[in-house]
């Protein structure tokens, strides 16, 4: 059973398409797109961009430390 979509114009709605920018500029982060990220990031409020660069911050800081225990030989990681 597909859940139904929220109904156009409700703050369930608004939150949906906010996820969806948010969302999207991480993709137009992660391809370098830098004209698609800022277009995505003008739609979102100051609250949600707050979110997202310290969702960006973490995903840098447990990269730095994925990458330094691999350097270290660390078994961590699952095999790919």
């Amino acid at each position: 059973m597909s859940e139904q979509p929220p109904p156009f114009g409700s703050p369930e709605w608004a939150q949906t398409m906010n996820n969806a920018f948010a969302q999207s500029a991480m993709g137009w982060a992660f391809r370098r797109d830098i004209e698609r990220l800022r277009a995505a990031l003008w739609q979102l409020l100051a609250e949600q961009l707050r979110e997202i660069s310290a969702a960006a911050a973490l995903l840098s800081s447990t990269v730095d430390e994925v990458l330094e225990a691999d350097a270290q030989g660390s078994k961590g990681r699952a095999a790919a």
